[in-house]
């Protein structure tokens, strides 16, 4: 049972942090006329959403048969909005999912915390087909800087089914990945049209040491940013710091970057303000 916990990162949202999170969503201005959680559980996150986002049709995804019974039970109960079913995340075709769906789409959950390399010592097959999309060198495998969180993956993959929507993708990852994330699709150009980062506390909803948060992104046809507002917590009003793309590639805070930008093109390579990967 605990080798099945790592591999497939499950660590269940504690009902009260998702409702906390789905509460945030709401104030800050974020709808859904449809809802979707990939990895669903057993449906904590799709009961908060459902709750919070009541003008919504839900659809949850879960590859444990097990926790599809227990999150139809939760959810869909007398509630024929909500539809829960059993299909393994690396098989679905999102972009084909996506496409039937009435916008503004939502995708709420909370991703496997594990990477490709703890899934793989323990012999298991819950992992995307292997692609070397970064075009790294054999040499860059063997120093570990092909591990990837399975999060990461999930992320992108997801991103690329919603870019061009009216869709918002709302998430508990570790703040590492949101930042690779964030890194990869603003090097590209997509169009991202606000993203945010709300730390929450892993230690105590999942016990475990890990900085991790809310990451929040909407995507917008019509609009574009390379800025992404850092708050302090889940209740933070106002951002503490802005992350974001300058130079190609993700600094840590916008303004000591740009106050300082100068030294950087001073041909001084010591010089790394803000500078974050």
């Amino acid at each position: 049972m605990a080798t099945a916990k790592v591999e497939f990162g499950d660590f269940q949202t504690p009902l009260g942090l998702a409702r906390h999170v789905c509460q945030v969503l709401r104030q800050t201005g974020v709808s859904g006329r449809s809802l979707v959680e990939p990895t669903c559980g057993i449906g904590n996150f799709l009961l908060a959403a459902s709750e919070a986002f009541p003008e919504s049709r839900g659809w949850g995804y879960e590859v444990n048969d097990r926790y599809v019974k227990m999150a139809a039970a939760a959810v869909a109960e007398g509630d024929s909005r909500v539809t829960v079913r059993q299909a393994n995340f690396f098989n679905v075709d999102w972009k084909s999912e996506f496409s039937r769906l009435e916008e503004p789409i939502l995708v709420v959950g909370n991703p496997p915390w594990v990477t490709n390399a703890a899934v793989g010592a323990l012999g298991g097959a819950n992992l995307p087909k292997k692609v070397n999309s970064q075009r790294l060198r054999g040499i860059e495998a063997i120093t570990g800087k092909s591990n990837f969180d399975v999060s990461e993956w999930m992320l992108l993959a997801l991103g690329d089914a919603l870019i061009g929507r009216e869709a918002t993708l709302a998430v508990l990852v570790k703040e590492a990945v949101a930042r690779k994330v964030l890194s990869r699709w603003w090097g590209r150009g997509d169009a991202i049209s606000d993203a945010r980062i709300y730390p929450i506390d892993a230690l105590r909803e999942f016990g475990a040491s890990v900085a991790a948060c809310l990451f929040v992104c909407r995507f917008h046809a019509a609009e574009t940013s390379l800025e992404c507002r850092a708050f302090s917590d889940l209740d933070g009003e106002t951002p503490i710091r802005t992350i974001g793309y300058r130079d190609g590639r993700v600094v840590a805070d916008t303004a000591a970057y740009d106050r300082w930008r100068h030294l950087t093109r001073s041909g001084s390579s010591s010089v790394a303000i803000g500078h974050q990967t």
